[in-house]
């Protein structure tokens, strides 16, 4: 069994007097430091309470946009609902009717709409898409 050695090192001389400098050198040291911690600590705690402020309304303008995307999609697919149920109806009557050219031009009239997208009349999606890959855009409203 090997002995360990004690920890080697310089203890201060309890003997030692502390002077007033030594003493009023320490307290300055306390109080700057103490200062600019508090200082710091407003800073980000100012910062925090801004980026917070900023979350909530960026978050507000996100709900409030999303509503306003719901509403106009529910309006949109209702309407296509809508036309959807008309045309075939006019197709269930045409056919019962044996009329060939009605069901022929309501048939191309439900494809030309199934065919349409809600979004397409709003912007160009591939350019959209580009916009919100990109880190850097600044949004504007």
């Amino acid at each position: 069994m090997t002995k360990e050695m004690p920890v080697t090192g310089e203890v201060l001389s309890p003997a030692k007097a502390v002077t007033q400098v030594d003493a009023l050198n320490a307290l300055t040291s306390m109080v700057t430091a103490t200062q600019d911690y508090l200082q710091l600590r407003q800073r980000e705690l100012s910062k925090r309470a801004e980026i917070d402020a900023y979350t909530a309304l960026e978050t507000a303008r996100i709900q409030a946009a999303e509503r306003i995307l719901h509403d106009y999609f529910g309006q949109v697919f209702a309407e296509r609902r809508s036309n959807f149920e008309e045309l075939l109806s006019r197709f269930d009557k045409a056919t019962e009717a044996g009329d060939a050219t009605v069901m022929s031009q309501t048939l191309s009239a439900v494809v030309s709409l199934a065919g349409q997208s809600p979004l397409a009349a709003l912007t160009d999606l591939g350019e959209l898409r580009k916009v919100l890959d990109d880190p850097n855009h600044v949004w504007q409203f």
